[in-house]
């Protein structure tokens, strides 16, 4: 299992799949919100996702969103009029049930910017998303394709309505044995020759391969770091160490 603490989340797609095969003929779910501690993989696990089905993927970091112009756009009346991203995306690209991630979505409450979450409640909803009006354009577009999957780390911070329209998925952090054995795949991938060795080559090719557009000193650098008793090759046990599993809670 790549992502061994998402099982839940796999059959919600998977359940969500075989409903919209009657009654769609294209990739959609009901909106998602991921709940969990930073670094638990959310926003991995639904970018690996998009991959998969071949459908674009777009993140909006929302600790950087302070008001709703992000994604309704700035009025075309206004000096500096500009389509919103929602616009944007459903626009200029030819796909229209694309995967949207809004990150962190309670860290745009902060200081009060409420004002920013206000499009979801269009957006999410099934009676209006597909009437949607930017700003800019100011004429209606169809969002109601949209696939959406939210994350945040405290689901406190979120109003009630804004919750109510996602089906709300925990995320726990992933025990002992599991890492174990997701670090037993990721080191059969990269290690293409099977010798049971991770080599600089290998490291090189698996880093270009996830897309890690790295400065080649800067992977170099890196390979070091994990390349602790300095053999030129990466032991699982190295890995582990890096990753100090040791420490990791195993309750």
């Amino acid at each position: 299992t790549k992502f061994p603490n998402f099982t839940e989340f796999a059959e919600t797609i998977r359940y969500q799949f075989f409903l919209n095969s009657v009654s769609h003929k294209h990739i959609y779910w009901k909106p998602i919100l991921f709940s969990g501690e930073a670094g638990i993989g959310k926003t991995f696990a639904a970018q690996w996702l998009a991959e998969k089905m071949n459908v674009p993927f777009f993140k909006i970091d929302m600790a950087n969103v302070s008001d709703n112009q992000k994604l309704v756009g700035i009025n075309k009346l206004a000096p500096f009029s500009k389509p919103g991203k929602i616009f944007e995306i459903l626009a200029y690209q030819p796909i229209v049930n694309p995967i949207i991630i809004l990150d962190e979505l309670e860290k745009c409450t902060e200081a009060g910017h409420y004002a920013a979450l206000s499009p979801l409640y269009t957006l999410l909803e099934a009676t209006t998303n597909n009437r949607f009006i930017d700003e800019c354009a100011d004429f209606s577009i169809d969002a109601s394709r949209i696939n959406w999957i939210a994350t945040v780390n405290d689901l406190s911070r979120l109003p009630e309505p804004i919750k109510s329209r996602f089906e709300i998925l925990t995320i726990e952090k992933l025990k002992n044995e599991n890492i174990e054995m997701d670090i037993e795949g990721i080191f059969k991938s990269i290690d293409t020759d099977h010798s049971g060795k991770i080599d600089y080559t290998e490291f090189l090719a698996a880093s270009m391969d996830k897309k890690t557009y790295l400065r080649e000193e800067r992977l170099s650098e890196a390979f070091q770091m994990l390349d602790r008793d300095s053999s030129g090759k990466i032991s699982k046990e190295e890995i582990k160490k890096a990753l100090k599993l040791d420490d990791v809670d195993d309750k």
